[in-house]
């Protein structure tokens, strides 16, 4: 997407109202929407940057008119469900199959709230959020509660940054519903550094969310930036499992969820799921749901073939060929418990089984 349409139209085309306009992201002085339609949301494997739009224009309006139009009106407070995850474990194969039409919506890593996230990790919140912060979350926590039919739910996969607004997120309305997919040191290890393409995004993600990384970690930056693949893959681990456990401890409607577990049973989890965030779904609807395409392609990438076993087998290859690696990653976490406990388990799982964080 390329074309920028300025529009300063914020009552007509209803950018506050339809689902039609989705809130894309903002900059500076301006809020990004892209055109869109039911159809196309569920053809989007993801709504940041990838998102299917019906063209390539985005519509540009003015940030500070939009919120001063959007403060104008009285807007009670969305009631979202969400995928919180550690990114590369499942979330978008478990946010794809989770999208039912007519029944609910899921919008898979808008880029706003990564934004919010982003600025979270950096330090800027404190106890006191800017105000631009705090009006620019609540329009994007509406926005994207927008959806075409009354009895929908919506459900929003989030990514990395956003979990350091977690507490903010669950905050917003006290029905507000949310699953947390993890995995084990070593499960999670073995999915992300299998490529040169994930190790790149490990540094990449751990430079972006350092300060965050630091305070929860008990570290400096000369020492993170330091750090070998394995040991920052090892970091971003642990520090997001101190956020999941202190989240899954203050928030009721919060639960885990071993991807490991999704993987293995599908059906049994995905049952789990829609009862957790209150939606009916027939055993055939859930049996056609595994069955389908969406389980034998890579969710990210459904042109590739995919599915459990060749994912089992990758990992098997790659444990012995990374073995020296995992086994560092591991001194290094054992290293910093003291700085930075760990539970022996995330609380509240969905499946009624506790996973070992550290085998």
């Amino acid at each position: 997407m390329a074309i920028l349409k300025r529009n300063p139209i914020l009552d007509r085309e209803g950018f506050l109202t339809s689902p039609d306009y989705f809130f894309w992201g903002y900059k500076g002085s301006e809020a990004y929407f892209v055109n869109m339609t039911r159809d196309l949301y569920f053809k989007s494997i993801f709504s940041d940057h990838r998102i299917c739009a019906r063209n390539s224009e985005i519509i540009r309006l003015p940030l500070a008119q939009l919120l001063d139009r959007f403060e104008e009106e009285t807007f009670p407070a969305p009631k979202l469900s969400y995928v919180f995850h550690m990114a590369h474990g499942g979330s978008t194969l478990l946010a794809r199959a989770l999208d039912v039409q007519g029944m609910n919506i899921v919008y898979r890593e808008p880029a706003a709230l990564r934004q919010l996230g982003v600025v979270a990790a950096d330090g800027q919140l404190g106890a006191n959020p800017s105000e631009i912060w705090r009006r620019v979350f609540k329009l994007s926590t509406v926005l994207l509660a927008k959806k075409y039919q009354k009895g929908e739910r919506v459900i929003i996969k989030a990514n990395v940054p956003v979990n350091f607004i977690i507490p903010q997120l669950m905050n917003v309305h006290p029905n507000t519903r949310g699953i947390i997919l993890f995995a084990g040191l070593e499960d999670y290890l073995l999915s992300i550094l299998k490529s040169q393409g994930h190790r790149t995004w490990v540094r990449n993600i751990v430079d972006e969310i350092g300060n965050g990384l630091d305070t929860i970690i008990g570290m400096t930056k000369e020492e993170r930036k330091a750090l070998s693949d394995a040991e920052a893959a090892a970091c971003l681990w642990m520090a997001q499992i101190h956020l999941f456990d202190n989240a899954l401890k203050k928030y009721a409607n919060l639960k885990s969820l071993d991807a490991e577990a999704f993987f293995g049973n599908p059906k049994l989890v995905l049952s789990k799921a829609f009862q957790f965030y209150r939606l009916k779904v027939k055993d055939e609807k859930l049996a056609a749901i595994v069955k389908s395409d969406l389980f034998t392609r890579h969710s990210k990438t459904p042109e590739q073939k995919f599915d459990n076993s060749q994912r089992l087998q990758q990992k098997q290859l790659l444990r012995a060929q990374i073995s020296d690696e995992l086994m560092r990653a591991r001194q290094w976490v054992d290293s910093h418990l003291d700085q930075c406990a760990l539970p022996e388990s995330l609380p509240k799982p969905l499946m009624a089984e506790y996973t070992k964080l550290l085998n």
